[in-house]
């Protein structure tokens, strides 16, 4: 059975790693940061996945919000240009 970090990475992997800024994982859910479209759903080793996608800027927008809304999920990947092209403040993206 694949750990946390494995199956995001793959996930990544299926909805194409060049496009995806950040990726996280909580439970049976799959959070995707990215401009691309993906999938709703994904199976990796015979586990179906709901992908939750979001586009950078509502992803921002989301977090100066609300900086608890992502907390839950544990991050595997996030892409130094997420930060870059949105400066703010880092305690936003520390703890994802």
């Amino acid at each position: 059975m694949l750990g946390e970090k494995e199956i995001v990475l793959q996930a990544v992997e299926m909805v194409g790693k060049w496009d995806v800024m950040l990726a996280g994982i909580k439970g049976d859910e799959l959070l995707i940061v990215s401009k691309k479209e993906c999938p709703n759903q994904l199976t990796i080793e015979g586990m179906k996945l709901n992908v939750k996608r979001y586009d950078p800027d509502n992803y921002i927008s989301l977090l100066y919000e609300n900086e608890n809304i992502f907390r839950d999920y544990r991050v595997f990947l996030l892409c130094k240009g997420l930060h870059e092209k949105n400066p703010g403040p880092s305690r936003l993206l520390r703890g994802l």
